[in-house]
């Protein structure tokens, strides 16, 4: 399985900005649909490299598994924050510590 963690970088929140003027104000259902698009966003990449759909599919589910079971509730609010007002370095930061959690993924 060749889908690269570095490839959950190109993640496109298709959320419109919102008038949040901070991450406390996320909320639960944002932090889903962001997580819904990180998923997509995997699986595409994943995809475009010529990847078996299936594994694709699957190494993605993990990742997410792993995501969703590492990061608490303030740091996805965070993530989805930095992202809307495109500041994917500080998203970054927040979800990077996190990935080494998913390596048991690659296959």
């Amino acid at each position: 399985m060749r889908v690269r963690f570095s490839a959950l970088l190109l993640w496109s929140v298709s959320a419109v900005a919102t008038e949040q003027t901070s991450p406390e104000q996320v909320t639960t259902r944002q932090i889903s649909t962001y997580q819904s698009e990180i998923e997509q966003g995997c699986k595409r990449r994943g995809r475009e490299r010529g990847d078996p759909a299936d594994r694709v599919d699957a190494s993605c589910a993990c990742i997410m598994e792993k995501l969703r079971g590492s990061l608490s509730i303030g740091e996805w609010q965070k993530a989805y924050y930095h992202a809307v007002k495109e500041q994917h370095e500080q998203e970054w930061q927040i979800v990077l510590p996190h990935l080494s959690k998913a390596n048991s993924c690659k296959k």
